[in-house]
């Protein structure tokens, strides 16, 4: 059953990856979140083995942190989502301006066959009209998470 709830969190979403793959999008690299109304970010940033040359040169030099584990960006994010949930916000929806964004989002969320993990109600939001154009800082997934936000 769903309810309507006129309490909506937008959180924008960007994320870096490894180039692409016959399967889809390459490996996640980092990862960008961020309120509407700025009061929530998120940003983490994971190894990338084998970088790809466009990875190497534009991504990797502007990430701006070190790479945590992916089991500890698993952790932080489930905290973080429940940590907006729990300001009232009743429904949260992530919004990406391309599909991949949400794929590596969602495979975040997967922990093994039949497994995932315990996270608030998401919705999930593709608008391709949006643009991180006006990125501060190109290519990073907090500063394109941003731009994203205000557009």
């Amino acid at each position: 059953m769903f309810i309507c709830s006129e309490t909506k969190m937008y959180l924008f979403l960007d994320c870096e990856f490894n180039g692409w793959h016959d399967q889809g999008t390459g490996e996640l690299i980092s990862l960008g979140l961020v309120s509407a109304d700025g009061k929530y970010e998120f940003y983490e940033v994971v190894n990338c083995k084998n970088p790809s040359p466009f990875v190497e040169q534009h991504v990797l030099p502007i990430l701006g942190q070190s790479a945590i584990p992916m089991w500890e960006l698993v952790n932080k994010l489930c905290s973080f989502l429940w940590e907006v949930n729990s300001q009232g916000e009743e429904s949260i929806t992530i919004v990406a301006d391309y599909p991949s964004d949400i794929e590596l989002f969602n495979r975040i969320l997967l922990l093994g066959q039949g497994q995932c993990i315990n996270v608030p109600v998401l919705g999930f939001l593709l608008d391709l009209s949006l643009t991180t154009k006006n990125s501060a800082i190109p290519h990073n997934a907090l500063a394109d998470a941003r731009a994203l936000s205000k557009d």
